[in-house]
């Protein structure tokens, strides 16, 4: 025979009421994931284009030094 207690109907319904709140919960966790995840991978473009931007303002100012020097002679 099987001692344990039975629970009642109450306590199995809100069981179930807390398990479906959880997966609940874990379905706008992962909305949210995926939605932090296309931020990021947004960033990490704007960041590379920053170093584009940077490496060419890099360039530029040494195409003008030299620029300057050959003027100069």
């Amino acid at each position: 025979m099987n001692d344990e207690p039975k629970m009642s109907a109450y306590e199995v319904h809100a069981v179930v009421q807390g398990a479906d709140l959880d997966a609940k919960r874990i379905v706008s966790l992962e909305a949210q994931v995926v939605a932090l995840e296309t931020r990021l991978a947004a960033l990490e473009g704007v960041m590379e284009a920053k170093a584009d931007v940077s490496a060419l303002e890099s360039v530029a100012d040494n195409l003008d030094a030299l620029s300057a020097e050959l003027t100069d002679r």
